[in-house]
């Protein structure tokens, strides 16, 4: 990046790119199919090309996304093993194992645990509000004070942190309702 001032600019035209594109896309699909509407919004499409490209995008997607998320578990690891042996050419070799071994074990895990879908649905509604948007603010709170942030700003604070708790709490509600609905042998 040119200038490094820009960052929070540029975190937040992906934020609103991300959920401008969320909304162009979940608005006409509930108003269409209403409570019926399945996740991910392909399943309720008509079979077709559409759909079939659809469904190789977003395979890509997971594919070419897995190695950002599994790249610090598998630094960890590496750093593990690693340790105690000088740099080698062989070092290469051994990291690739790991991480090809890391993707591996992931595939296999996402293939043979019943209700996969459902349990990382469950995870990502507990996780993801908390995590990207309750824990910092809160983190930040405690290590400035309250009494630090701008008046205009504690309006945003407050609407963010119960916006998160609300989704937090929605997405759980849903995850465990699908969860239980699937475990039960239903639809």
């Amino acid at each position: 990046m040119k200038n490094k001032g820009d960052w929070p600019k540029v975190v937040m035209l992906a934020k609103f790119t991300i959920t401008s594109m969320y909304l162009l896309i979940g608005i006409p699909a509930y108003l269409t199919y209403g409570r019926s509407t399945k996740s991910p919004i392909y399943l309720s499409l008509p079979p077709g090309f559409i759909v079939d490209i659809t469904m190789i995008m977003i395979t890509m997607h997971v594919l070419f996304a897995l190695p950002v998320y599994q790249t610090a578990f598998s630094l960890e690891l590496e750093n593990y093993f690693f340790a105690n042996i000088p740099y080698r050419i062989n070092e290469f070799i051994l990291r690739t194992i790991i991480r090809l071994t890391l993707v591996i074990f992931t595939i296999y895990i996402a293939i043979t645990v019943p209700y996969f879908t459902n349990i990382m649905s469950l995870l990502g509604a507990l996780g993801n509000g908390v995590l990207l948007m309750i824990l910092p603010i809160s983190v930040w709170i405690k290590l400035f004070g309250w009494n630090h942030i701008p008046s205009f700003e504690k309006f945003w604070v407050i609407f963010i942190l119960f916006f998160a708790l609300f989704g937090a709490i929605v997405g759980t509600w849903d995850a465990l309702s699908a969860l239980t609905t699937e475990m039960m042998g239903g639809n």
